[in-house]
C-alpha cells in the first residue's frame, strides 16, 4: 500500500499562496530548456472529469500537471525554478523492495503557475498535451467541449502512444 508525505516526512497542511506568480520573463533560456525537457520526459499532463456527489452537476473537472522522479534535489529543482514550497513535494513509499526500491517523489504543478508558464514551453513528446491543457483553460464548465477535451487526453496519454 502506498503512503504520500511531504519530502521532510511530515504531514503538514497545505500553504495557499493567493498573490504568488511566477514571472516567466525571469526564467532563463537554461531553465526553460530544462522544464521542457523534465516536463517531456518525467512529465504528466492531462484534464479528468471527478465524480463529486456534493456538486450541482455531480463532477467537477481537474487539471493535472505532475512531475515523479527518484531523486529528491532534482524535484527541489523545480520547485526552485517555478518558486513552489518543497514542502509540496510528496513521498510514495517503496515497500515491495526494501533493498533496491526507492521512493517516488511527486511533485504537482499548481494550475496558475502551469497557465502562465506552458504557453512558454516547447515541448516535443508532450507538445499535444501542452495544447490540449491550455485549450482547456479557456473553459470553466462547459460539458461538450471539456469532454472532448479529456477523450483527447485519455488517447495520447496511453502507453507508448503519442
Amino acid at each position: 500500500m502506498a503512503e504520500w508525505s511531504n519530502a521532510s516526512g511530515l504531514s503538514l497542511p497545505l500553504i495557499r499562496r493567493k498573490n504568488t506568480v511566477l514571472n516567466v520573463l525571469h526564467l532563463t533560456d537554461r531553465d526553460r530548456g530544462w522544464l521542457e525537457g523534465v516536463l517531456d520526459s518525467e512529465g504528466y499532463i492531462g484534464v479528468y472529469k471527478i465524480n463529486d456527489k456534493r456538486k450541482p452537476s455531480g463532477f467537477y473537472w481537474r487539471r493535472r500537471i505532475e512531475v515523479s522522479n527518484t531523486c529528491l534535489p532534482f524535484m527541489e529543482k523545480i520547485c526552485e525554478i517555478l518558486n513552489i514550497p518543497k514542502n509540496k513535494i510528496r513521498i510514495k513509499k517503496n515497500y515491495w523492495n526494501k533493498k533496491r526500491g526507492k521512493n517516488i517523489y511527486r511533485l504537482e504543478i499548481p494550475v496558475k503557475i502551469a497557465k502562465e508558464i506552458l504557453p512558454e514551453l516547447k515541448l516535443i513528446v508532450k507538445e499535444k498535451q501542452r495544447r490540449l491543457y491550455l485549450e482547456s483553460c479557456k473553459y470553466r464548465r462547459k460539458d461538450k467541449e471539456l469532454e472532448n477535451i479529456k477523450t483527447a487526453f485519455h488517447q495520447l496519454n496511453q502507453k507508448n502512444k503519442h
